[in-house]
């Protein structure tokens, strides 16, 4: 997945929200159930930011949570489905009960896309280091940093293959904020020493300062040395 034009990227995310959240109605219309409709809504809320929710969670925990939330709808079509429910569209009710290998393929369909939305926003909330040469085998094999041949000027270039990679792959780290790129603050302690030293130093220096310049003033006050430097004149 490249790393360039993030508007458009945003535009795709949000395309493929869209259709997912269509596709979730779509299922609602076929077989109402609030418990569905609600765990998908709760579904495609993690998937759209999942860093944000747990930035430590690997992929692997994220589709096991997501996976979770669609488990009743794709138990639901293996049993007799009750033809006592229906929506009622401008007072017009369902005539029929759809089969279950619609309801099927329907649910099937919401869970795929689910999950490959998850995977592409994960994706894109951890961006790759500065610096590829540095990262370790782990966080190499783990993350889409290898640009195919042939993808030419793709925005989005997603590949099952390193779908599977990042699932069997741990964590990869948070990235750095502005606060971990700020330079440390200085040690108080050392700060403090220093400048103990610095005024000790001072103090020296303008001690023996006034020392020599009042031994001076002493030495200038004698009688004698007055007397002798009158007769030298």
């Amino acid at each position: 997945m490249h790393r360039h034009a993030p508007g458009q990227r945003k535009h795709i995310v949000s395309e493929i929200s869209l259709v997912l959240l269509q596709f979730i109605v779509y299922s609602f219309f076929l077989y109402p159930s609030l418990l569905d409709l609600f765990l998908r809504l709760i579904a495609i809320t993690a998937a759209r930011q999942p860093a944000a929710i747990a930035p430590g969670r690997s992929l692997s925990v994220w589709s096991l949570f997501i996976c979770g939330l669609h488990a009743s709808s794709l138990v639901r079509p293996l049993f007799a489905l009750d033809t006592s429910k229906g929506i009622v569209l401008d007072f017009i009710g369902n005539d029929r009960m759809p089969s279950r290998l619609l309801l099927a393929a329907v649910t099937v369909f919401v869970l795929f896309l689910n999950c490959i939305l998850l995977a592409i926003e994960y994706e894109l909330s951890y961006p790759p280091a500065e610096n590829p040469s540095s990262m370790s085998n782990t966080e190499k094999s783990s993350s889409y940093i290898e640009p195919a041949a042939d993808s030419g000027d793709l925005v989005i270039d997603f590949r099952f293959r390193n779908a599977f990679r990042r699932l069997r792959g741990p964590a990869p780290p948070p990235p750095q904020t502005a606060a971990d790129l700020q330079l440390p603050l200085p040690n108080n302690m050392t700060t403090n020493r220093q400048a103990n030293r610095i005024a000790r130093a001072l103090q020296r220096a303008l001690a023996r300062q006034m020392a020599s310049t009042q031994q001076g003033q002493t030495l200038g006050a004698i009688p004698g040395s007055r007397t002798s430097t009158t007769a030298a004149t």
